[in-house]
């Protein structure tokens, strides 16, 4: 039920990134027919297998002849996972929010505000935004069933690894490049990335020269690394990490219930986290709770800091 649970998450945060660009260009040729009919204008869409989705949208939807008057069923739902409005709040990814101020030497209430969400969320759940929301993750799990089947044809991929340290050093940079006056996050976390490019290709049925960062991501995944870019250089997945440092609900493993000898929880942790030595919980880990669901024996649970050290 946990990962059935996850699974729902992560596939709605998904069809977040499709749904809200169409229903933006749908606002954009309601409001831009002029003279037209929506059947006529929607055709010049320059992705023509959504035609018949806009159409029923249309329908749906039932504009009135002033499209002024449809603009506020759509208004306060826009953007990506990367920033977001809905229902007329926005909701920004904190690292680049930080970044823009550090960056503009400013301190803006109002914009700081809508980091609150995510860092709340962060300071009480850790990082579950890496293995809930984040899409690029989502993407890398479907990677591994291709990973395991290259392992049955006897190709295995190989194992290449980093210190976890990497990406706090990058956190650092990027950071010290926001001092100098320049905001690098929109350019360089893949998910900022990756829901431009949905905009762009349901916009212009195009691309920009940044998608070659996503297939480079999703390669080394499949070839090289499993989750390099997670575990070793997301400066996003560093930042909540240390926000989460000291995160209210962690993963308590009782000794007693271990078989001896069982690493199964280790095998199963992406993030390379190893629940068998409890130590080793800790920043790295982002509370997907697959040890939990793989756990043969019982012996891993979700609990609050409170009871963990009681």
């Amino acid at each position: 039920m946990l990962q059935f649970t996850r699974r729902t998450v992560q596939i709605l945060a998904l069809l977040l990134i499709v749904v809200l660009p169409i229903a933006s260009y749908y606002m954009a040729v309601v409001s831009g027919k002029q003279q037209k009919t929506f059947e006529i204008a929607i055709k010049e869409n320059p992705v023509p297998a959504l035609t018949s989705v806009y159409i029923y949208i249309n329908k749906k939807v039932n504009p009135p002849h002033n499209p002024n008057e449809t603009a506020p069923k759509f208004d306060p739902h826009k953007g990506g996972i990367f920033s977001l409005t809905m229902f007329g709040y926005n909701i920004t990814d904190p690292l680049a929010v930080i970044g823009a101020l550090v960056a503009s030497r400013g301190f803006f209430l109002k914009v700081f505000l809508w980091t609150l969400v995510p860092l709340v969320l962060t300071f009480l759940l850790g990082k579950v935004f890496c293995s809930w929301v984040c899409p690029i993750n989502t993407i890398l799990e479907w990677v591994d069933s291709v990973r395991r089947l290259l392992n049955k044809l006897r190709i295995p991929p190989w194992d290449l690894q980093l210190s976890y340290n990497v990406k706090y050093y990058l956190l650092l940079a990027t950071l010290a490049m926001a001092l100098g006056g320049v905001s690098v996050y929109g350019y360089i976390l893949p998910y900022a990335i990756l829901t431009r490019e949905v905009y762009y290709f349901i916009f212009y049925g195009s691309v920009s020269i940044l998608a070659i960062a996503l297939v480079a991501i999703v390669v080394v995944e499949l070839l090289f690394s499993q989750r390099m870019w997670c575990r070793y250089l997301c400066p996003e997945g560093a930042f909540l990490g240390l926000v989460g440092a000291k995160r209210i609900l962690n993963i308590k493993r009782k000794q007693e219930l271990c078989p001896q000898g069982c690493i199964q929880c280790g095998e199963v942790c992406k993030q390379g986290v190893k629940p068998y030595y409890e130590e080793h919980f800790g920043m790295e880990c982002d509370n997907c709770g697959v040890c939990i669901s793989e756990c043969p024996s019982d012996a891993l649970n979700f609990c609050s800091s409170a009871s963990k050290s009681a």
